[in-house]
């Protein structure tokens, strides 16, 4: 899971309430953008987070054009 240091547990109870009336067509499922595999340093396997594309999504957020990303992303990030 890729979250940021805001992420809590009050910020994730005002989402939940917020969401309370989203229904399941509402929603859509898209896996975060990744940039292949690896090993960390300490040898485990890893996916690594496409930076560049995850800012893009990150901009759809914040501009609620979401759905248009997930029209006109590649398909390998979807």
């Amino acid at each position: 899971m890729y979250v940021d240091s805001g992420l809590d547990a009050q910020y994730i109870s005002a989402t939940a309430f917020g969401m309370r009336d989203v229904r399941p067509g509402d929603i859509e499922f898209f896996t975060s953008p990744t940039a292949g595999v690896g090993t960390s340093s300490d040898g485990q396997s890893i996916v690594n987070v496409d930076e560049e594309e995850l800012k893009k999504v990150q901009d759809t957020y914040k501009n609620d054009t979401v759905q248009d990303y997930v029209q006109n992303a590649p398909e390998s990030h979807l």
